[in-house]
């Protein structure tokens, strides 16, 4: 068996399709699978090593996406009728290159069957063609009906029709069809009378999370969330719903975690926390440690077909990380018939901030709905979206009779030494000569000179009108109201730290009731805070202190360790400096007390890995949970306190947090040098404690 993988991205670990193709791949014996991949030339897109012994070309594909063009209402059939022209342009020239090429290495490889995965109009166009040349069965892939495609990319009327044309025809001859979801397979074989199977984006069953739901929401209500914001409407009503209700829910306040490439539009630093992209197993353990899992997902009529048939590969990552969803979306979606059938999460079925935020409620009122919610969710990823799942609705989808005999076990198609290495990206050569390329740079180049020349003939404007007195009076006074009004911010905002600074130095009842004495506390954290004030740094961070060692956070906080872990919110700690040399008012510092642990020693030789299993994991989701909740910005640990350094460290990997370590004056801070390949790393010298 030789399959020709025909798609516009290859697998690879920086994009959601490159991860699942990559799960794919791996199911089939190595030497028995080929890519032919056209890609986007602005994407960065690079396959890893471990498929370096894959043979694989890259091509740059024809521009797709005709978005760029003017919308505007009466510019949008001038728009059309540029896409029309393009189009077929590219169709009469690239496409039949294209087809050629992908012909020829596929008799090259002597390939006896073509895996093509329908995005985009070049590889629709593509797939049957090429098939039907080679002379082997045609195998589709789909990921999204093509009519979000053409919407999304602005593509002319005519050409949509011929291409969705294409598409159906490459579905109706295709052996075996892969789709997205249950919905879509049941669509595809009433509609061509084809063998359809779901193939979704499963995992290990080792990355499936067990957190104890038995006890429901926490104190504070942590919401996850994961992807791309192609449903910005819906996110912008849960925005709207907690921003409604001062951002507490049943009087918890409410932070929200988001992951993945873009950030979150239109919020605040102080309730979400971005983390960016993280790898699977990584985002699963960071959403394991949130209460709820939040879903959003389009209810535009113009997106209705996606919502029918598409299923978000974000729900299979939710379920392996163990919580209740609370899905946000229509009723006839994909996604939320799944959910009620599994009863593993809520339905928001209406896009209005009040809907989603009384299902939210809903799971942070009753615990025993949230706990049912939570378990359900657990038994679906390990029934549904494990790789054994994967492999067998795989098999059956691509006839691959060789492949391994116990279903869920991968193939190794790493590089062995001595073996010719094929193209891991598409070469910078082939990006610049690509039509696609050339075109994006010289409308750049116009776009520029179009500014400039905008802001010269504003600047000539300008210079013309200061000539005339009453116009060069009114630009004066007005130019002078805005320095007072720039004047006046000032200094509201320096009268706010200064109360902010007032308010500190008063004594909390909360800390008098303690039974000791506020000005005598803290002193260590009040060096802290004040080195990072007078280095100008961390001016308005939110720092959490991590420790078990019981005498270091008896100095921090003046409290008795006990045997389990403990925490003093910022609000609740001692003013760190009643003294002159105050730290900064605007800074938060919490402190976690991770329960006594035995203090180890650091050692440059660690495996890191080896010693990151061996961290307890109560203690590790421990300060994961709180980091979340605080919404830190960094972690300070103690050299003396090894036992908590590890933790910190594997957390701030993690969390991408930097990691603030705290030595005594006369340590040689290069011991601690290993800790820079893994997270950054800030040394900070003080008199603190003996040893």
């Amino acid at each position: 068996m030789k399959v020709l993988l025909l798609s516009d991205i290859p697998p690879c670990e920086n994009l959601t399709a490159g991860l699942v193709l990559s799960a794919m791949v791996r199911f089939l014996p190595r030497d028995s699978v080929c890519c032919f991949a056209v890609v986007n030339p602005h994407i960065d897109i690079e396959v890893s090593s471990e498929f370096a012994n894959m043979p694989i070309v890259f091509h740059p594909k024809p521009n797709e996406n005709w978005s760029w063009l003017p919308q505007r209402r009466f510019l949008r059939k001038m728009s059309s009728v540029v896409s029309f022209i393009g189009e077929g342009l590219l169709q009469r020239t690239s496409l039949r290159i294209l087809i050629d090429k992908a012909v020829s290495f596929g008799k090259e490889q002597k390939v006896d069957r073509v895996w093509a995965v329908l995005q985009g109009q070049t590889t629709i166009r593509m797939a049957k063609e090429v098939a039907d040349r080679l002379g082997v069965p045609l195998h589709s892939h789909v990921w999204d009906p093509f009519s979000w495609w053409a919407q999304a990319n602005k593509l002319d009327g005519i050409n949509t029709r011929r291409t969705q044309a294409l598409f159906d025809n490459a579905i109706r001859q295709s052996v075996a069809v892969a789709t997205a979801s249950e919905a879509m397979a049941e669509h595809y074989r009433d509609k061509f009378a084809v063998k359809a199977l779901p193939v979704i984006s499963s995992h290990h069953r080792s990355m499936g999370r067990t957190p104890n739901v038995a006890t429901g929401v926490g104190s504070t209500v942590v919401i996850g969330m994961a992807g791309q914001f192609y449903a910005a409407d819906e996110w912008l009503e849960l925005i709207k719903g907690l921003t409604s209700a001062g951002w507490q829910v049943e009087g918890r306040p409410v932070k929200i975690v988001v992951l993945g490439p873009q950030r979150p539009p239109e919020v605040t630093e102080a309730h979400v926390s971005f983390f960016g992209w993280k790898s699977q197993s990584d985002a699963a353990e960071i959403l394991s440690q949130c209460d709820i899992l939040y879903c959003p997902y389009p209810f535009a009529a113009s997106m209705k077909e996606v919502a029918q048939f598409s299923f978000p590969s974000k729900l299979v990552l939710y379920l392996a990380a163990g919580r209740p969803i609370v899905f946000h979306g229509p009723d006839y979606s994909s996604p939320a018939h799944y959910i009620v059938s599994r009863d593993c999460g809520l339905i928001a079925n209406r896009i209005t901030s009040t809907t989603i935020f009384n299902e939210i409620e809903r799971l942070v009122c009753d615990p025993q709905l949230y706990a049912t919610k939570g378990m359900n969710a657990q038994a679906a990823f390990r029934n549904n979206f494990t790789l054994e799942s994967m492999a067998l609705a795989f098999n059956g989808f691509l006839a691959a009779d060789i492949m391994v005999s116990n279903m869920g076990e991968t193939y190794n198609h790493s590089l062995p030494t001595g073996t010719t290495a094929y193209e891991t990206k598409l070469s910078p050569q082939k990006r610049r000569l690509s039509l696609s390329w050339q075109i994006w740079r010289r409308t750049k180049s116009l776009r520029d000179r179009l500014v400039h020349l905008k802001r010269r003939t504003r600047n000539v404007v300008k210079f013309m009108a200061l000539k005339i007195p009453v116009l060069r009076s009114l630009h004066h006074q007005v130019g002078t109201l805005i320095v007072e009004n720039r004047a006046l911010r000032r200094q509201n905002t320096a009268l706010g730290t200064e109360i902010s600074r007032l308010r500190q130095l008063t004594v909390s009842p909360k800390l008098a009731n303690l039974g000791y004495d506020n000005r005598k506390r803290s002193s260590v954290l009040s060096q802290i805070l004040l080195k990072d004030r007078l280095a100008g740094k961390y001016a308005h961070s939110r720092s959490l202190v991590f420790t078990q060692s019981a005498e270091i956070w008896a100095e921090l906080t003046g409290r008795a360790a006990g045997e389990g872990a403990d925490i003093v919110r910022g609000t609740d700690l001692p003013g760190a400096a009643y003294q002159g040399t105050s730290a900064a008012p605007e800074q938060y510092v919490s402190c976690l007390f991770g329960g006594r642990a035995e203090c180890s020693t650091f050692d440059s030789d660690l495996v890191w890995p080896a010693m990151k299993t061996a961290i307890p994991r109560n203690v590790f989701q421990s300060l994961v949970r709180t980091a979340l909740e605080e919404a830190c910005d960094r972690l300070v640990v103690f050299s003396k306190d090894s036992a908590a350094n590890f933790v910190a460290i594997a957390v701030a990997e993690l969390l991408s947090l930097p990691v603030h370590l705290v030595i005594n004056g006369d340590t040689d801070s290069n011991q601690f040098a290993w800790v820079k390949e893994h997270v950054t790393l800030e040394v900070m010298k003080m008199q603190t404690f003996d040893g």
